[in-house]
Protein backbone atom coordinates (compact mmCIF):
# COMPACT_ATOMS: atom_id res chain seq x y z
CA UNK A 1 0.00 0.00 0.00
CA UNK A 2 0.92 3.58 -0.90
CA UNK A 3 -0.24 6.83 0.84
CA UNK A 4 1.03 9.44 -1.39
CA UNK A 5 1.06 13.48 0.48
CA UNK A 6 0.72 16.30 -2.04
CA UNK A 7 4.10 18.32 -0.79
CA UNK A 8 3.45 21.42 -3.41
CA UNK A 9 -0.15 22.97 -2.57
CA UNK A 10 -0.40 24.87 0.43
CA UNK A 11 -3.76 24.79 2.41
CA UNK A 12 -5.58 28.03 3.06
CA UNK A 13 -7.71 25.75 5.70
CA UNK A 14 -4.80 24.66 7.73
CA UNK A 15 -2.47 26.89 9.34
CA UNK A 16 -1.72 23.99 11.87
CA UNK A 17 -0.79 21.14 9.31
CA UNK A 18 1.57 21.02 7.05
CA UNK A 19 2.42 18.21 4.65
CA UNK A 20 5.51 17.30 6.35
CA UNK A 21 4.00 17.03 9.67
CA UNK A 22 0.44 14.69 8.23
CA UNK A 23 3.30 12.26 6.88
CA UNK A 24 5.21 12.24 10.06
CA UNK A 25 1.67 11.70 12.32
CA UNK A 26 0.93 8.77 9.45
CA UNK A 27 4.04 7.11 9.68
CA UNK A 28 3.60 7.22 13.59
CA UNK A 29 0.15 5.91 13.65
CA UNK A 30 0.47 3.32 10.67
CA UNK A 31 2.15 0.24 9.94
CA UNK A 32 6.02 0.09 8.97
CA UNK A 33 4.92 -1.61 5.96
CA UNK A 34 2.81 1.07 4.36
CA UNK A 35 4.67 3.50 2.31
CA UNK A 36 4.35 6.96 2.85
CA UNK A 37 5.83 9.63 0.35
CA UNK A 38 5.19 12.91 -0.40
CA UNK A 39 4.70 13.79 -4.00
CA UNK A 40 5.01 16.77 -6.26
CA UNK A 41 1.45 17.01 -7.94
CA UNK A 42 -1.98 15.06 -7.64
CA UNK A 43 -3.45 17.55 -9.30
CA UNK A 44 -6.13 18.11 -6.56
CA UNK A 45 -4.32 22.07 -5.84
CA UNK A 46 -8.17 23.80 -5.05
CA UNK A 47 -8.19 21.09 -2.12
CA UNK A 48 -4.95 21.43 -0.15
CA UNK A 49 -3.93 19.31 1.53
CA UNK A 50 -4.68 16.13 -0.96
CA UNK A 51 -3.62 12.85 -0.15
CA UNK A 52 -3.86 9.41 -2.11
CA UNK A 53 -4.41 5.70 -1.45
CA UNK A 54 -3.46 2.83 -3.46
CA UNK A 55 -2.76 -0.79 -3.44
CA UNK A 56 -2.66 -3.39 -6.02
CA UNK A 57 -5.40 -4.57 -7.18
CA UNK A 58 -7.89 -2.37 -5.55
CA UNK A 59 -9.47 0.83 -5.56
CA UNK A 60 -7.25 4.27 -5.41
CA UNK A 61 -8.86 7.13 -3.05
CA UNK A 62 -8.03 10.36 -3.66
CA UNK A 63 -9.24 13.04 -0.42
CA UNK A 64 -8.54 16.58 -0.36
CA UNK A 65 -8.92 19.29 2.32
CA UNK A 66 -7.14 17.10 5.18
CA UNK A 67 -6.06 20.10 7.18
CA UNK A 68 -6.64 19.17 10.89
CA UNK A 69 -5.81 16.36 13.38
CA UNK A 70 -8.60 15.07 13.33
CA UNK A 71 -8.32 14.15 9.80
CA UNK A 72 -5.55 12.64 10.22
CA UNK A 73 -7.04 10.05 12.40
CA UNK A 74 -10.03 9.77 9.81
CA UNK A 75 -7.20 8.79 7.59
CA UNK A 76 -5.52 6.30 9.70
CA UNK A 77 -8.83 4.84 10.15
CA UNK A 78 -9.76 4.69 6.74
CA UNK A 79 -6.04 3.19 6.10
CA UNK A 80 -7.05 0.39 8.11
CA UNK A 81 -10.36 -0.49 6.93
CA UNK A 82 -9.03 -0.06 3.11
CA UNK A 83 -6.38 -2.62 4.56
CA UNK A 84 -8.46 -5.54 5.85
CA UNK A 85 -10.65 -4.85 2.34
CA UNK A 86 -10.15 -7.18 -0.36
CA UNK A 87 -10.85 -4.93 -3.15
CA UNK A 88 -10.26 -1.93 -1.31
CA UNK A 89 -14.18 -0.60 -2.33
CA UNK A 90 -15.95 1.16 0.72
CA UNK A 91 -18.77 3.20 0.71
CA UNK A 92 -19.51 7.31 1.59
CA UNK A 93 -21.26 5.67 4.25
CA UNK A 94 -18.32 3.32 5.46
CA UNK A 95 -15.87 5.75 5.51
CA UNK A 96 -14.78 7.77 8.57
CA UNK A 97 -17.21 10.79 8.89
CA UNK A 98 -14.46 13.04 8.81
CA UNK A 99 -13.57 12.14 5.53
CA UNK A 100 -17.22 12.33 4.10
CA UNK A 101 -17.12 15.99 2.27
CA UNK A 102 -13.66 15.61 1.81
CA UNK A 103 -13.57 12.36 -0.85
CA UNK A 104 -12.22 13.79 -3.75
CA UNK A 105 -12.36 10.31 -6.34
CA UNK A 106 -12.67 6.77 -5.95
CA UNK A 107 -11.08 5.24 -8.81
CA UNK A 108 -11.96 1.41 -9.68
CA UNK A 109 -8.83 -1.22 -9.94
CA UNK A 110 -7.80 -1.89 -13.26
CA UNK A 111 -9.10 -5.08 -15.20
CA UNK A 112 -6.43 -5.02 -17.71
CA UNK A 113 -3.40 -7.69 -16.76
CA UNK A 114 -0.51 -7.13 -19.01
CA UNK A 115 0.69 -10.63 -20.49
Amino acid sequence: MIISVCSHCKSKKSENLSQAQLVECLKAGLDNNIKIQQVKCLAACEHAISVGITDTGKASYLFGHISSNDDVRALIEFTMQYKNRLNGWTNASERPKALYKKTIARIPTSLFEPQ
